[in-house]
């Protein structure tokens, strides 16, 4: 099928997001009220639609023809670091694919997301779209089997699955578009599971291990890292703390080494986009008219984590057990996405990654809600239509 215009992508685009909505919503809501289906039948039935959605051209975003082009740079021997699509791959199948804004970026994912990325290119050779497809495959694979823990592990398996698995707006989003913040999520789940009061030190070794992993498949995961050991220093459980930062440091370190300090330079240069909707959009218009864009994104760049701070701060105050991880992380998620100058629906992964380990149940209000709403309104605004497809 021919490429669709946008004044028809974008309105349908928006119909779906709205539409899943709805229907998480509604699914939960009768959770609530009684509804409790098998929760192994409604694995089973997801399972079978996100098997099916990785095998369609990507939906809502882009960024699987950029996963697909920094593996191609990768697998043609090229440091992804330093070479950007427009120095090696512009008279390939790749270049065209790519949104013209990453055109002349370097990566900015991690290691392990480079690997996987490589992995799927030296399959797909110069046909980006079976490198895509590769990449689709195993990003479904990947939420599949964090929907699988959840289901054997959940006090309630039945609402972690209405959250993770069956939740169709996590599927429009995530699986739909390929997006390797699926891995982080795994990684945020095990970890988690693994660093629960009474675990032991395989278990702490084990917690740290899988949050640098996933710090080494995209940076952010370090807030999640940040906030498990926060949490450990709140319960005074001083040796698990010890014990999970020194194998987190050390893994991801590890992993990172083979690229060394390249592969965290191309973050400099991301970190300085202000995007819509943001709370600095009319500061950075007002800023860069008065004092200049240098500036003014330097000023932002200092100013927007203490604003993180601070909406941490408030949110804590109002959520009883904030404390305890999965609530923690899912609180300092919502944090950031609201105080950062640059923020994506699916960078709210780890909450709902998050949201769906939680025990009890009962703690699903109000940060749930908070979660949803923030999602909604960057699915809405970020869904690229299909395009530049």
């Amino acid at each position: 099928m021919p490429s669709q215009p946008a004044w028809l992508t974008y309105p349908v685009m928006i119909l779906g997001v709205l539409l899943a909505c709805g229907g998480l919503t509604g699914m939960l809501a009768a959770h609530a009220r009684g509804w409790s289906p098998d929760p192994r039948v409604l694995f089973a039935v997801s399972a079978l639609f996100v098997l099916g959605f990785v095998n369609l051209t990507p939906v809502g975003s882009g960024d699987t023809a950029s996963y697909a082009a920094y593996g191609r740079l990768a697998a043609l021997g090229y440091d992804p670091y330093t070479t950007t699509p427009d120095d090696a791959l512009q008279h390939t199948a790749y270049f065209s694919l790519i949104s013209k804004s990453w055109q002349n970026t370097p990566s900015v994912y991690g290691p392990i997301a480079t690997w996987i990325q490589e992995a799927a290119a030296r399959i797909g050779g110069d046909r980006p779209w079976l490198t895509i497809w590769m990449v689709l495959i195993f990003n479904g694979l990947v939420f599949l089997g964090v929907g699988l823990w959840l289901l054997l592990r959940s006090g309630d398996p039945v609402r972690a699955t209405l959250l993770w698995t069956a939740n169709p707006l996590l599927i429009e989003v995530l699986v739909t578009g390929g997006h390797v913040d699926t891995l982080v999520a795994a990684g945020t789940i095990a970890a988690l599971r693994l660093s629960r009061p009474g675990s032991r030190l395989p278990g702490e070794l084990a917690a740290g291990g899988v949050l640098g992993v996933a710090v080494a498949t995209k940076i952010d995961a370090g807030l999640v890292a940040a906030t498990i050991a926060g949490c450990l220093l709140a319960q005074r459980r001083h040796r698990a703390l010890t014990v999970l930062t020194g194998s987190a440091l050390f893994t991801a370190v590890a992993l990172y080494v083979p690229f060394g300090l390249s592969a965290l330079a191309p973050l400099a240069s991301v970190s300085k986009l202000v995007a819509l909707p943001s709370v600095w959009d009319l500061p950075w218009l007002a800023g860069r008219a008065v004092f200049g864009p240098a500036a003014t994104l330097t000023a932002i760049g200092v100013l927007w984590p203490l604003l993180m701070i601070a909406v941490i701060v408030l949110l804590f105050r109002r959520v009883v057990a904030a404390a305890e991880p999965s609530t923690a992380v899912n609180l300092t998620t919502i944090a950031w996405i609201v105080a950062a100058p640059w923020a994506m629906p699916w960078y709210c992964t780890t909450g709902w990654s998050a949201l769906a380990d939680q025990e009890p149940p009962t703690r699903l209000v109000p940060a749930g809600l908070w979660l949803g709403a923030v999602t909604m309104v960057l699915a809405l605004v970020h869904s690229s239509g299909g395009h530049p497809w």
